[in-house]
């Protein structure tokens, strides 16, 4: 996968920490299609879609791996686009 944007370049619709993300970019709307997961010790994922179609996915870095509550384990509102 390649990187294809990160949260700089779009304007969040909604954000209810990594259960429910949409976004615009360019005039299209992106969707993540499940809860995000902790892909390994690093980072959380979750799939995206783009206007109805496979897009690719989301990635967040992990900010605090001790946490005791998930919403607080990343920066939900920063993360990188792979496609």
């Amino acid at each position: 996968m390649n990187h294809a944007f990160d949260n700089t370049q779009v304007e969040i619709i909604k954000d209810v920490t990594g259960n429910g993300l949409t976004f615009t970019k360019d005039g299209k709307t992106y969707t993540i299609t499940q809860q995000a997961y902790m892909w390994d010790a690093e980072t959380y994922r979750a799939q995206l879609e783009c206007e109805g179609e496979e897009f690719g996915i989301v990635v967040w870095d992990i900010i605090d791996s001790n946490c005791d509550d998930e919403s607080n384990a990343c920066d939900w509102v920063k993360f990188t686009v792979y496609q």
